[in-house]
């Protein structure tokens, strides 16, 4: 699903297509940004849901394990499924790409065992 797909427009601005079905109908929902120096243990986690706004120190869930990271929670109108876009840095490259939630809670799931077993 990682794949990224545009189409243009009469403006030539790009269109975001879903990475599943290639509907152009994508609502955006939950956005997450995470701010962060180089290597830090902690930064700035800001999220959007709604009417809810949460601000911590916390990076877990963060796509970029060294910079900064952007997540974008899209329902598609035609499969109805809900997906998420991926901005993250890496050694001077940005990186997009889609993940659904469940490997996004995997990936995290995963992010908080590495963190628990540096304090074993």
């Amino acid at each position: 699903m990682n794949r990224i797909k545009l189409a243009e427009d009469p403006d030539n601005e790009s269109i975001l297509l879903c990475p599943d079905c290639g509907c152009s109908l994508l609502h955006h929902g939950k956005v997450e940004v995470f701010d962060c120096g180089e290597d830090e243990e902690e930064g700035n986690h800001v999220i959007v849901d709604g009417d809810d706004i949460t601000v911590n120190r916390s990076l877990l869930g963060n796509p970029s394990p060294r910079r900064q990271g952007l997540k974008i929670n899209f329902r598609c109108e035609k499969c109805n499924d809900v997906k998420v876009f991926v901005l993250r840095q890496h050694k001077g490259n940005t990186f997009l790409s889609w993940i659904s939630q469940e490997e996004e809670q995997n990936w995290i799931k995963s992010q908080q065992e590495e963190i628990e077993s540096l304090y074993k």
